[in-house]
């Protein structure tokens, strides 16, 4: 299904990558290419890396500023579960961290889960990221993630994964 044909726009669309396309050395033209011939606006693209896929390319660096450049969003994903190189965090050109499911899962029951949130959300804000709390699925969970002012949650509370009818027909209830 074509998005924009039908009229409905998408704000925007994440992508997991993993190592093998980051190595690939024709991935920026690749997508670059990709952006034209769709009309995609760069922005409404966000690609998703783990820590350790930013560890294990080379030259990781230069590879995310030529996506930045070209208008792409970047975020962290799953992260405080890699490497969470603190010298490494404040150099990389992204705009989004996204805290592991595996930490959400822990509030209200796990003091320890919560201080890891809380440190996250605290480094993020400092460094001007946005947060994404991955795998919320309570109320609970939602309150304590929103207290702190976390920007984003996802997971099962807000709902399953539907047919692409069905998320237009909620998303136009919706807004």
């Amino acid at each position: 299904m074509n998005w924009r044909e039908s009229g409905f726009e998408l704000p925007q669309v994440s992508v997991n990558l993993s190592v093998k396309q980051l190595e690939r050395p024709e991935f920026i033209d690749v997508l670059d290419t990709i952006l034209a011939d769709t009309g995609m606006i760069p922005s409404h693209l966000k690609l998703e890396l783990t820590e350790s896929v930013v560890m294990a390319v080379g030259d990781s660096f230069g590879l995310l500023d030529k996506l930045r450049s070209l208008g792409i969003s970047l975020a962290l994903d799953d992260f405080g579960t890699g490497y969470s190189s603190l010298s490494y965090l404040k150099m990389l050109p992204i705009q989004q961290l996204k805290i592991d499911r595996s930490f959400v899962e822990g509030i209200g029951s796990n003091g320890g889960d919560e201080a890891i949130i809380r440190t996250i959300m605290e480094l993020a804000r400092s460094l001007d990221f946005e947060v994404v709390a991955e795998g919320v699925e309570t109320e609970e969970q939602a309150a304590f993630l929103a207290e702190l002012g976390c920007q984003q949650l996802q997971g099962y509370l807000h709902g399953r994964a539907v047919a692409p009818a069905e998320f237009r027909t909620r998303w136009s209830k919706a807004t």
